[in-house]
């Protein structure tokens, strides 16, 4: 594997690989922004949360004051308030999230190409496409998130390729992002900036006192100016006292309330053994590229590999992509069930987390050893790079700390880690390859486009299945429905003939998509979403009380099945409001009007429909 300096300039080699990605931006795009292949909350995922509350923000409503307190911060739904107002609908936010998808894809690409020789950023890019875009989840939130921390890391990759050089502006940049994350998402944010701090220290250690004193100045510069913008941008929305509380000083209580210090040592255990132990393989393979596929003509080390491309690569590489792509999407082989089932759980997964990603985990380990023998190459400085990407990647999900599934959400070290694979065998082919080097490249790009575009196969199934649209229902509008979310276009009629327009409905927990569907007003509670892992337990006598004064005219509870069993791994705010009501207000003032059959992750479930006595 060898690093390249170039330019942060577009040139026209890079400008042609834009058609590449416009194409299949455009393709995918039309299939999967209208097709909805989530039914609600965890059905199998999360959709359409924040432009719902975007709406609210447009109505007049401040968060993190009485009536609208939640843990997440504010910026995902401000920007969704400011692109389209009270209009909002879940096609919009389908489509805001899916182009902060194609950033991401752009900015890794962007990232990579400073470093590594064509083809490979064009083909780590398109394979880690395959990933991002098989996440079934479609919340701006997060997608935001991803695309922020993205940005850093490629702000990043200028600023750390040559430290030394009279660069200024890659470290404002980088600089700007972290305000930008704070106000988006507080893990991912905690995480990029732990590596931030790692990476700058590192590279700031081998220059003089005058280069580090202007990198610092440009960095504080850019996080004073993002600091200043985002924080303008947000302020006319919120409270800043009750957002640094609820999504900063108690937002712990929701996500990992009995997580005592013995549990949270295990969980950082289990990470650094199954993220370190998995990269050792990677480690030795790297080790052994360097030693031994090194040209005899120069020094052996992991820079000397040599990697020119042929030229005839830079079209053939493009293509073998996308006939890769299109046998995941199109051919018999997106009809197997049982290649399917592969690819769609955990199997897929786990050979990213097992293979891909702690090849990028051993580069930071080569970086450390490289560290302690006082080394600042351009391979250290790469792995700058994926230790900022790792850390932003492992504190992602620092709100399930049950799994490790770095590659369920959209890391940037996925892009990250695919290259240094793609590089080793890169550097295996050309040494052990050189008669029929073409071919074998060739072949090389279609396996690891191949493998990156598995779970999308699985995914395109749900999509295939969504042929139905719902014109009664305007928040659905120019979206595509699948049969089996039936049973909830039935629970909306319900709602619809024994609701007038201004009576209030209460659903608990609360999905803000779902409720979207019957477009009725909620009542006034303290907390903005009454979810298992957004609901305060401090709440709930307020809110009980609340109801009390002014029973909503329905209440929709469930499904009743599987949602105990999922609040009881958060805060449980929300199962205590509902065991509130079931002793005291529903038998009191309601009668069950419908048990709503409903299909929840594949099992028979319900939704109780309960409405209030005249």
């Amino acid at each position: 594997m060898v690093f390249r300096l170039k330019t942060f300039l577009v040139s026209a080699r890079w400008l042609r690989d834009l058609p590449v990605f416009a194409a299949l931006f455009a393709a995918i795009g039309f299939m999967v922004v209208p097709a909805r292949v989530d039914n609600m909350w965890y059905d199998p995922d999360f959709t359409g949360w924040v432009a719902p509350l975007a709406r609210r923000l447009a109505e007049g409503q401040v968060f993190y004051t009485d009536g609208a307190h939640f843990p997440m911060p504010p910026l995902s739904f401000v920007l969704m308030r400011l692109l389209f107002g009270a209009h909002a609908v879940w096609l919009d936010e389908s489509l805001v999230n899916f182009l902060l998808q194609c950033g991401m894809v752009l900015l890794g690409y962007a990232a990579l190409s400073r470093w590594l020789p064509r083809p490979l950023p064009l083909i780590a890019a398109l394979s880690a496409a395959g990933y991002y875009f098989a996440l079934p989840k479609s919340i701006v939130y997060d997608a935001l998130a991803e695309f922020i921390a993205a940005a850093a890391i490629a702000a990043a990759s200028v600023a750390l390729q040559d430290p030394d050089a009279k660069r200024k502006m890659p470290f404002a940049i980088w600089g700007a992002c972290l305000p930008a994350l704070a106000l988006t998402k507080q893990t991912t944010f905690i995480g990029l900036a732990a590596g931030t701090v790692a990476a700058l220290g590192f590279a700031l250690a081998a220059l003089p006192p005058s280069r580090r004193k202007e990198i610092l100045l440009w960095f504080a510069l850019g996080l004073a100016g993002g600091s200043a913008v985002f924080g303008a941008l947000v302020t006319p929305w919120i409270s800043w006292s009750g957002f640094i509380n609820d999504a900063y000083l108690s937002s712990r209580e929701l996500k990992a309330p009995g997580m005592r210090e013995d549990v949270f040592l295990q969980y950082a255990g289990r990470y650094i053994f199954a993220v370190g132990a998995s990269g050792l393989f990677p480690l030795a393979c790297l080790y052994l590229a360097t030693r031994r596929f090194s040209p005899k003509k120069q020094k052996a080390g992991f820079d000397t590999v040599a990697a020119d491309m042929p030229d005839k690569l830079d079209w053939l590489a493009p293509i073998a992509a996308g006939a890769a792509i299109i046998l995941c999407l199109v051919a018999p082989l997106g009809r197997i069930p049982g290649l399917l089932h592969g690819a769609r759980t955990a199997g897929t997964w786990d050979f990213l987390d097992g293979f891909f990603i702690p090849s990028a985990f051993a580069l930071v380990t080569l970086l450390i050893l490289r560290a302690l023998t006082g080394k600042r190459d351009e391979l250290a400085r790469f792995g700058l790079l994926c230790l900022l990407a790792l850390a932003a990647a492992l504190a992602h999900n620092l709100s399930q700390p049950a799994q490790l599934r770095l590659s369920y959400d959209n890391n940037t070290v996925i892009m990250l880690g695919i290259a240094a694979l793609l590089s080793l065998f890169v550097a295996a082919l050309q040494r052990l390859a050189l008669s029929r080097l073409l071919p074998a490249l060739t072949l090389c790009c279609f396996a690891v486009v191949f493998c990156g575009w598995l779970p999308m196969a699985g995914e395109m199934q749900g999509v295939r299945e969504t042929a139905e649209s719902w014109p009664e229902i305007a928040w659905l509008a120019g979206g595509r429905m699948k049969p089996s979310a039936g049973a909830l276009r039935a629970l909306t009629a319900t709602v619809a003939k024994n609701s007038a327009p201004a009576d209030t409905v209460l659903l608990l927990p609360e999905d803000p998509d779902l409720e979207s569907w019957w477009n009725r007003p909620r009542p006034a509670l303290d907390g903005a979403i009454v979810f298992t892992d957004q609901y305060w337990k401090r709440l709930v006598s307020t809110d009980l009380q609340r109801l009390e004064q002014a029973p909503p005219k329905l209440i929709v509870i469930g499904p009743r099945n599987a949602w105990p069993g999922f609040s009881a791994l958060f805060g449980g705010g929300d199962a205590a409001l509902v065991a509130g009501l079931r002793k005291h207000l529903l038998p009191s003032r309601y009668r069950l009007l419908k048990a709503q059959p409903i299909t929840f992750q594949g099992k028979p479930d319900f939704m109780d429909v309960w409405i209030r006595r005249e």
